[in-house]
């Protein structure tokens, strides 16, 4: 009985362990790909010589991101938008709390507005910056 006792314990362990490695491990991925998407959009704008929008939206505890930019413009001709939705997750934007952002990457290499984000999990337990 004492063995057993001990397994189950040492198991539950191990498993809140492996929970919160994920939890950290899914934080960590959302930053990354927020990131690949802020290149992505000033790659864009300078490949297609043409503004990229990018708007970022939160609600309740999911952040909402669109990419698009005037459908008559290059790459996006058929395709107006790309969106993406990360979970447990929220974002400051120059210290405030925004519900939706919407960042200009133009041709000349100049993203509108300027400032530094701050990415933060549900659990506020990891946090994140990011200057744009």
């Amino acid at each position: 009985m004492i063995s057993i006792a001990l397994i189950v314990m040492i198991s539950s362990i191990a498993s809140i362990k492996v929970n919160q490695a994920l939890y950290k491990h899914s934080f960590e991925a959302n930053i990354k790909k927020i990131s690949t998407y802020f290149e992505l959009c000033s790659k864009l704008a300078f490949a297609n010589q043409a503004d990229i929008y990018l708007i970022l939206s939160q609600r309740e505890e999911k952040v909402f991101l669109e990419i698009r930019t005037d459908n008559k413009t290059g790459l996006f001709k058929d395709q107006k938008t790309i969106k993406d939705i990360f979970k447990n997750f929220q974002f400051f934007f120059n210290e405030k709390k925004e519900k939706d952002l919407e960042i200009i990457f133009s041709s000349t290499n100049q993203v509108m507005p300027k400032g530094h984000f701050v990415f933060k999990d549900k659990k506020q337990k990891f946090i994140r910056r990011k200057s744009i």
